[in-house]
């Protein structure tokens, strides 16, 4: 049972992930990256200490070595297709682990940040049509929340990325048939909604229309309690004048 663990493995993960992406890289590349990561470490390091730098950045240089030819991806990712067979609790623990790791990793613009963004939606992408529709509504919670915080941040490439997320995720859930007991497609709409409302950014927001635009196209006669939600997106986005967008 690993209930409780799911955070430090995860974090095992993305240092994984770290060094194997970066061995993907050309000689020139890598050499490249760690020019600009020296200068960043030492614009933050007050004391200016470049002989221990140099000796972090060569660490590093040697563990991506080792750990290049003992370690593959796929001996991870595996991880993340078995969350099929996690119970409920179990699930709501790593999704929120990952969202937690995601997080951090966004604001602090890092290489890797697109990785557990990506694995979030694959992991709640997986889970959505397996899962009791009841059993959704806590995972979509943590998964919305994280990408409406993303796509709320300064940096209209984070946004674009989260936004893209939610279309992706809301094409997945319009396969299934809609309910009469579960509204759950208004829920996948409103977190469009909520961005909507909060930015301001022109290209966002003309990135916005172009995702709901893209769902209705491919999914015209599967919505239905979406559609409220999606007349309120294209109310709060059209509040911007007309030559603007």
């Amino acid at each position: 049972d690993l209930k409780g663990s799911w955070s430090i493995i995860l974090e095992i993960i993305n240092k994984l992930n770290y060094y194997l992406s970066l061995k993907t890289m050309t000689k020139d590349g890598i050499e490249n990256y760690y020019k600009i990561r020296k200068q960043k470490m030492i614009e933050t390091n007050s004391k200016k200490n470049i002989s221990l730098i140099d000796e972090t950045i060569s660490a590093e240089k040697e563990i991506m070595e080792v750990l290049s030819k003992e370690i593959y991806s796929n001996d991870y990712e595996k991880i993340f297709l078995k969350t099929l067979y996690f119970d409920s609790s179990t699930l709501i623990e790593f999704i929120e682990s990952m969202c937690e790791i995601a997080k951090r990793e966004f604001q602090n613009n890092s290489q890797t940040k697109i990785f557990f963004l990506q694995k979030i939606v694959e992991v709640t992408e997986i889970n959505i049509l397996c899962r009791p529709r009841f059993n959704l509504n806590n995972i979509w919670k943590i998964v919305s929340d994280f990408l409406v915080e993303i796509g709320l941040s300064n940096d209209s490439d984070n946004s674009s990325h989260s936004i893209d997320s939610l279309r992706q995720l809301t094409m997945k859930y319009l396969e299934k048939d809609e309910s009469k007991e579960y509204h759950f497609q208004a829920l996948f709409f409103k977190p469009f909604l909520e961005i909507s409302k909060k930015c301001q950014d022109i290209f966002i927001r003309k990135f916005i229309i172009s995702c709901i635009n893209n769902l209705i196209r491919n999914n015209l006669t599967k919505i239905k309690s979406g559609c409220v939600v999606i007349l309120n997106i294209f109310e709060e986005i059209f509040k911007v004048p007309d030559e603007v967008m």
